[in-house]
């Protein structure tokens, strides 16, 4: 019989779920498809490597990306979404990551996607993997369209814990119980603050963190 127990294992997406950038996928195949100009594809790629190696402001180029979707049809954007998880990112995902999913599941852990990703991969994701919740970047509709604006802001950085500690208060769960399972020292507020910080292929200055506090550190190969 499953057993509950009363606690969050919460996982990024990007280099943690999978191997690989969704941001990247998604400027490339919304050209493809006609989303995205040729002058906002180059300018996207430009940003994703900026955004890669550190450089810029992540909120920035995050919300810059959001105007490129205005007047873009919620529906169509969504089965664009889902088309590039099946067809891509989920042949990505890393095999230790669906033992460690299947193991917290086992437990009646409430299992959550934490991440700046837009909603459209999230619940795809969420769902092809049999995961819970989805706490991630949303964006504002009207009449069935993208605003080209943010629903809030980016779920990056502080607002990350700000959105753990509220869903935690929401389902009863205690941050000192949860796991967060990430590579970017940008989710590093959310890491401190929960009992059992995990990183996943850390970036430099994460694997630095990590070795300093003593955190757990899983550094697997790509598929």
């Amino acid at each position: 019989m499953k057993k509950q127990n009363n606690y969050v294992a919460l996982f990024d997406l990007d280099h943690t779920i999978y191997d690989s950038d969704s941001s990247h996928v998604l400027v490339r195949r919304a050209h493809k498809l006609g989303f995205l100009k040729t002058r906002d594809l180059l300018k996207g790629i430009g940003m994703v490597l900026r955004h890669k190696m550190g450089w810029g402001d992540t909120r920035r180029f995050i919300e810059t990306a959001y105007r490129w979707l205005e007047g873009v049809p919620v529906e169509d954007f969504r089965r664009f979404g889902n088309e590039i998880v099946e067809d891509t990112l989920m042949g990505f995902v890393h095999p230790e990551i669906r033992t460690i999913l299947t193991q917290h599941q086992e437990e009646g852990a409430d299992i959550v996607i934490l991440s700046a990703a837009l909603e459209v991969i999230c619940e795809s994701i969420a769902r092809h993997l049999g995961m819970d919740h989805i706490i991630c970047s949303r964006l504002e509709v009207r009449d069935g369209k993208y605003t080209g604006r943010g629903l809030g802001p980016p779920c990056i950085g502080e607002e990350k814990l700000i959105r753990v500690q509220a869903y935690c208060r929401e389902h009863g769960h205690r941050l000192e119980d949860a796991y967060y399972y990430a590579d970017s020292i940008l989710d590093l507020p959310a890491l401190e603050a929960v009992g059992h910080p995990v990183c996943i292929n850390p970036d430099k200055k994460l694997a630095a963190e990590a070795k300093e506090r003593g955190w757990t550190v899983r550094t697997w190969e790509g598929n």
